[in-house]
This record gives C-alpha cells, structure tokens and sequence, in this order.
C-alpha cells in the first residue's frame, strides 16, 4: 500500500502525519494540537466551543498530558468562607496557616460561565516538532 502525501497549510499536513502515517492519534485531535502550535504559537489561546480547537478536542488532549487547559470565570462570585481556626490565633500568627479556612460553597444568581483557555505542553511541542521535521525532510 502506498503512503498517502497531504498538501496544504503546515498544521493540516503535520496533523496528517501524526495521524495517518504514524497512527498515533485521531486526525481531528492531531489537526486540534497543530492548530494550536503552528496558528497560535502555542498558546494560551481562548478555546472554542465547537471547532477545530472545541473544548471536547482539549480535554481529550489534556488527559494525555499535550496540552494544559485551564479556566478564568467571566462573572464575580461570592464565596462563604468557614474558618476551621479562629480569628484571635490567625491574628496572632500573622500568616494563615494551609488549613485556616474552607471554602463551604458558592452564591451565584445564575451558573457561571468559565472562559477557557489551552497553552501546548514540552510533550506535545516535542511531538508536533518531531512530525514537523519528518514532514520536512521527506
């Protein structure tokens, strides 16, 4: 069987030869980690919905440790806060110790809704750059 050449913007064929000709991931999460090294330098880049770079595509991606997802909440929210120390003893200390407080939970009018952002990790430059060279030497 003859090895199958793709054309076109150099995200599309590195993504190609992750996929197809190396087989180590499916097309649309290879094409989702180029897009995100060739088109955004590697982040952090605001994270879609739907699309070439979707929110489903970067989780799946973040499990295998290729990118970092992270999110930032687009609305205040207020937090009730229980402390598990009291007031007198932190004042006294002059720092708050790692278990001081806790948080119980949070007051929202409405569900909050997170912007969410993906920066590539050392493991998946290393793995877009690798297919990168190869496509560029053949």
């Amino acid at each position: 069987m003859a090895t199958s050449r793709a054309g076109g913007p150099p995200a599309y064929v590195t993504a190609h030869r992750i996929a197809v000709v190396d087989g180590r991931m499916p097309f649309e999460l290879a094409y989702c980690l180029t897009c995100l090294v060739f088109d955004h330098a590697g982040g952090p880049a605001v994270v879609e919905r739907t699309g070439t770079m979707s929110v489903k595509l970067c989780k799946v991606l973040a499990t295998q440790d290729l990118v970092c997802l992270t999110t930032q909440m687009l609305d205040d929210t207020r937090a009730i806060v229980r402390l598990t120390s009291s007031a007198t003893l932190i004042d006294e200390l002059g720092s708050v110790p790692d278990r001081a407080f806790l948080v119980g939970h949070y007051l929202a009018g409405r569900r909050p809704k997170p912007n969410w952002f993906v920066e590539v990790t050392q493991p998946g430059l290393d793995l877009v750059s690798a297919a990168f060279e190869e496509v560029a030497s053949a």
